[in-house]
């Protein structure tokens, strides 16, 4: 319901309201099937066109909450579609910035859906090159860079990446 003081996160990737892409998700709905689309969300279907009524509506009661939960499971084809798209950019600035460990990868696959590709090509940028630092180093580095603008997700992504190492 509340995504580190920033609204609902919702669906596959859980986009976020305030500063995520929610707003991105509820529009491909829309343009992935109209018609179904306004039957879902009826009076409010304009309204969830409009990027700053969705920042700002309350979707955690209510029929906006029934609303958003139909959407997630009647589109959840474009919610897949949608997670790839991202899956892929994450994968390919992984390869280009050659941090390519699985721990790695997951934390700018993090960083890709809560700041988007160009803020997270910038925070790279400030990681140190192969050249001068370990993989393993590099990917420290960033997971401090990263805490910065993402959740406790990274900690996560570390925990569970090391515990399967471990095994």
């Amino acid at each position: 319901a509340d995504d580190n003081g920033n609204g609902v996160s919702a669906g596959k990737m859980q986009w976020n309201q305030k500063k995520g892409k929610l707003p991105d998700l509820i529009k491909a709905f829309h343009d992935a099937d109209a018609k179904k689309f306004d039957t879902i969300f009826g009076k409010n279907s304009k309204n969830a066109l409009d990027e700053q009524w969705v920042r700002n509506a309350d979707f955690t009661q209510g029929e906006l909450k029934n609303e958003l939960i139909e959407s997630l499971s009647a589109f959840s084809y474009v919610q897949l579609r949608m997670q790839n798209q991202q899956v892929q950019s994450a994968c390919g600035l992984a390869k280009e910035s050659q941090l390519t460990a699985l721990r790695g990868v997951g934390v700018i696959a993090d960083l890709v859906n809560h700041v988007w590709l160009n803020k997270t090509r910038h925070i790279l940028q400030k990681v140190p090159g192969p050249d001068k630092a370990s993989q393993s180093q590099r990917i420290d580095d960033l997971e401090k860079l990263a805490k910065r603008y993402s959740t406790s997700r990274i900690n996560s992504i570390h925990d569970n990446v090391a515990q399967m190492w471990k095994k």
